[in-house]
């Protein structure tokens, strides 16, 4: 007779590979979901820089007139109107940011959306000062982009 597995040998090794594959599967997907919003935070860095050299290049902020392709490389972002981009994640809007010319600032604002990974960007947002979180209410954040030095320049002689 030829050595051979027996089928308890083969159902337990068939056991033992379908536990492992429990554990790890659940936090290959964390890690997936992990790095979409990474990602994602990255290119809201990279819009708010754009939007910033933009404003320093021209003297103004792009309107819904300006294609977003000429002032940053995101595809995700869409003018909903003549002063705010909407910011899809995953696929729905997630994050507005409404410009405002006269005052030269970029407001970020936070969507009520149920879907959990565009709550977790918007908390990670707040995390990195780019909406402002108080009493575990994500709420909107404006910057200043015009309007002065960056230096102190009222105490010289």
């Amino acid at each position: 007779m030829r050595p051979a597995f027996t089928m308890i040998e083969l159902i337990f090794v068939i056991v033992v590979i379908a536990i492992l594959a429990g554990l790890a599967v659940p936090k290959m997907l964390l890690i997936k979901n992990d790095a979409s919003v990474t990602k994602e935070l990255a290119n809201i860095e990279i819009l708010k820089n754009d939007l910033s050299l933009y404003y320093a290049r021209h003297s103004k902020l792009p309107d819904g007139l300006i294609n977003p392709i000429h002032f940053t490389q995101i595809s995700n972002i869409f003018w909903s109107d003549n002063t705010t981009i909407d910011f899809k994640f995953p696929k729905e809007t997630c994050i507005k940011i409404k410009i405002d010319n006269e005052n030269a600032s970029i407001t970020f604002s936070p969507i009520n959306n149920p879907i959990p990974l565009c709550k977790t960007l918007q908390f990670a947002l707040a995390k990195s000062s780019l909406l402002n979180l108080e009493n575990n209410t994500i709420k909107d954040k404006m910057i200043s982009l015009g309007g002065g030095s960056i230096y102190n320049t009222s105490n010289v002689k």
